[in-house]
């Protein structure tokens, strides 16, 4: 069974007020154009769901009592290469099938992703 809450502290109400107005006025419009606020739980505190600005997955959140925003660690160049990459990957193997498959299976016996 999980360990009840602790006893709130004596600035609690406060400190809401303060996060609420953080919340409202920094966390939730930067997420926008979207036109809403969206918050959620994360690790120690609050924040926007990840979304997407100029390119780069971003979230801005509340981890305790400081406002971070976080750009995830993805550079779009590295992650055009990967991909690629992969699409180099399934070219390559998909020229062996076809050379080593029955032509009845049309070349292809597996697929790596959607077409």
């Amino acid at each position: 069974m999980a360990s009840p809450l602790a006893p709130l502290p004596p600035n609690f109400a406060p400190t809401v007020a303060s996060l609420h107005r953080v919340a409202e006025r920094l966390v939730a419009p930067a997420r926008k154009p979207d036109n809403e606020i969206s918050l959620r739980a994360t690790p120690g505190g609050f924040g926007t769901p990840a979304f997407e600005l100029d390119g780069t997955t971003r979230q801005v959140r509340i981890e305790g009592a400081e406002l971070v925003h976080a750009p995830r660690a993805v550079d779009p160049a590295a992650a055009r290469a990967l991909a690629e990459w992969y699409a180099f990957g399934e070219r390559s193997l998909d020229r062996l099938v076809a050379l080593a498959a029955p032509a009845s299976y049309g070349g292809r016996v597996a697929s790596t992703g959607p077409r």
